[in-house]
């Protein structure tokens, strides 16, 4: 008798079987989102959140910062550039608290430091 027949002959080798085997199709059949449960996005949908057709449409609060200088590039990508002072605390959170209400406010989600 081969390997393969001994160990299917035992219920814990049939357990085992029958565990990969349904793990298989049901990771094979459902779509990964209903496979693994579907998550709630942490921020609001984009059509809920004001579009940027333009830099100058970006407003932050005046007790955070200014904008200094805007600039629309070619290819439709927006880049939001923050100058702080490296070493000072209060600069730091100022920052914070901007890329939060930008989050929040407008969507971005991705964040480079």
């Amino acid at each position: 008798m081969d390997i393969w027949h001994r160990f299917s002959k035992n219920w814990f080798g049939r357990t085992v079987n029958i565990t990969v085997l349904l793990a298989f199709i049901s990771l094979t059949i459902y779509p990964p989102s209903l496979a693994y449960g579907k998550t709630t996005p942490i921020y609001p949908q984009f059509n809920e959140l004001e579009r940027i057709s333009h830099p100058k449409q970006v407003k932050i609060d005046k007790d955070l910062g200014r904008i200094k200088t805007y600039y629309k590039g070619e290819n439709g990508k927006l880049i939001i550039h923050l100058q702080d002072l490296h070493v000072n605390y209060t600069s730091q959170k100022q920052a914070s608290e901007i890329i939060k209400d930008l989050m929040d406010k407008y969507g971005i989600n991705l964040v480079l430091v």
